[in-house]
């Protein structure tokens, strides 16, 4: 090896995966023989004579090549996170744990704040927007928040579309304007005097009444839209009287529907926009069809089709302000911007399931296409609230009495403030009781995360229908060909017939609870005579 000089080493082709010459890590020297020769009978001798060889042949490298090879080998994880979008990484993070502390590094790295607005604002612009972010509660989203998570280059002429509630605005629309951001145009129903006055379209902009928005953002969703141009940058501030949240459902397509907070980002439908890569319409049916036009030109150049279907949508997500919702499997995406390592929920996560649900429906009524907003406030009676293509509210039986957006939302505020401690223990009683639960050899199925979720909301709705009474609660397993039950056993403090519900519940909900494959059974502390007895298996339950 001596004879080898470092000019000869240095123009040999070497391995990208050892460090070492071609010549050497391919073929067998002469030298190797003689090691495996000697290793056979030296044992002990003969590892210190290969390490001296050894040491004698890294001499004879450079010190970064030394450098190379004398340290621990490792995955290439960087090269291969950069082929996957977050919904891929999320997935892998579930190989093992030292590898999910190396996806969420990964992501905290190169899932960021800024990066996101980088094609818009200078570094030391978003610091204080994402203040102004926190403090006025506005929302972006956009093709730009798309291509954020699924990876994909942004485009020069992409738009960040902000939605900012109307007694805010003037807070950002002033940050713009410092920023050297120019009004290119403006856009109006009706006009706000705290940010109206500050508006000076460029020559060439104009500040036109649009009638035509009437049409499209109907039910006061959306006052006006701002168009804010610097360079190549391109800015839309849409000004929303209400929640920024509705104008954003009040958009045509389902690609709107993901929003970024500032803290995180949600995406409602990542099964069709992350992974299938098209985009479903909420709604076209509207006499001036320019808007929505040029709201699905903005993803149709990506490539990505519009399909219009008329399936049945429900999606779940943890974050979307105002309402409170529970994680579900991946059926929604969230994504921390706060910069920090933020350990995600493992899939069929019980810590957060929760006891009231937020659901978004796309559905066809009477050849327009609806978005339809449902909250089950005290989960006995549903709230439901509609955004449609033409009118205020679909009219009709089914859709005459129910209840505005604004008041599904005071609902939910209350109901939230409410009940929490009594969500809060509900929580820890069906954690503790799955944590410490033991299993009968005869079950070999587990709990579902829908009928973990009904669970508690049956318990929930007892304990708001019996405030003055305090139920003690026994849960168990039973399988019957195949089939996993729920046992719940309620005990009351009261006179009553064992078997016998207490208080009548809502007809829709006993049917989910029977879908569910959950029976309750309650037993009273002072008895009456002849209890009932129901047979088993639990006639109109689930069968596979």
């Amino acid at each position: 090896m001596s004879s080898l000089s470092s000019e000869y080493l240095s123009a040999q082709d070497v391995s990208p995966f050892t460090g070492l010459p071609l010549s050497l890590a391919s073929a067998p020297s002469a030298t190797s023989t003689a090691w495996a020769a000697s290793s056979v009978g030296s044992g002990f001798q003969s590892t210190e004579v290969q390490d001296a060889v050894l040491t004698a042949m890294l001499s004879s490298f450079p010190e970064k090549s030394q450098s190379k090879l004398l340290s621990r080998p490792s995955f290439p994880f960087d090269r291969l996170f950069a082929y996957m979008d977050l919904r891929d990484l999320v997935r892998v993070r579930q190989v093992s744990k030292s590898v999910q502390r190396i996806v969420l590094e990964y992501i905290a790295q190169f899932f960021t704040y800024f990066k996101l607005l980088r094609n818009y604002l200078t570094p030391d612009e978003i610091i204080p927007f994402r203040a102004i972010h926190s403090a006025t509660g506005l929302l972006l989203t956009g093709a730009n928040v798309l291509e954020f998570l699924t990876r994909v280059p942004m485009l020069s002429d992409d738009v960040l579309e902000i939605f900012v509630p109307a007694h805010t605005a003037e807070t950002l629309v002033t940050f713009l304007l410092s920023c050297g951001f120019a009004c290119a145009k403006y856009s109006y129903l009706h006009q706000s005097a705290t940010y109206a006055d500050l508006l000076k379209p460029r020559i060439g902009g104009k500040t036109m009444r649009d009638a035509a928005m009437m049409t499209a953002f109907h039910e006061h969703a959306v006052e006006g839209i701002i168009w804010f141009e610097r360079d190549d940058s391109v800015i839309s501030v849409t000004v929303c009287p209400n929640s920024p949240v509705y104008g954003i459902l009040k958009q045509p397509s389902v690609a709107h529907t993901t929003v970024a907070t500032v803290n995180s980002i949600i995406c409602l439908f990542p099964n069709v926009l992350l992974k299938g890569h098209y985009n479903i319409a909420l709604r076209e049916a509207c006499p001036n069809t320019t808007w929505v036009r040029i709201a699905y030109r903005r993803y149709g150049i990506r490539g990505w089709p519009i399909v219009k279907t008329t399936n049945v949508m429900d999606t779940t997500s943890p974050e979307l302000w105002p309402f409170n919702r529970h994680y579900m499997d991946d059926k929604c995406l969230v994504l921390s911007l706060s910069g920090d390592i933020v350990t995600f929920p493992r899939t069929r996560s019980w810590e957060r399931i929760r006891a009231c649900e937020f659901t978004l429906v796309y559905r066809d009524y009477r050849e327009e296409s609806v978005v339809e907003i449902r909250y089950q406030a005290h989960l006995t009676r549903r709230l439901e609230a509609y955004t449609a293509g033409m009118s205020d509210i679909v009219k009709s039986d089914r859709y005459l009495h129910k209840d505005a957006i604004n008041d599904v939302i005071e609902v939910v505020r209350g109901e939230h403030v409410a009940t929490s401690a009594l969500k809060a223990s509900i929580v820890n009683w069906i954690r503790d009781r799955l944590q410490n639960h033991r299993w009968s050899s005869l079950v070999t199925k587990r709990p579902t995360p829908a009928m973990v979720t009904f669970l508690m909301r049956y318990v929930f709705v007892l304990y708001s229908l019996l405030p003055s009474v305090t139920p003690s609660l026994d849960l168990s397993f039973r399988q019957f060909k195949g089939t996993l039950f729920a046992l719940l056993g309620v005990h009351l403090p009261l006179l009553g017939r064992d078997g016998r519900r207490p208080v009548q519940m809502d007809k829709d909900f006993e049917d989910q609870i029977k879908r569910a494959n959950i029976v309750v059974y309650y037993t009273y502390s002072r008895k009456m005579r002849h209890g009932e007895h129901h047979a088993w298996p639990p006639a109109g339950h689930h069968k596979p």
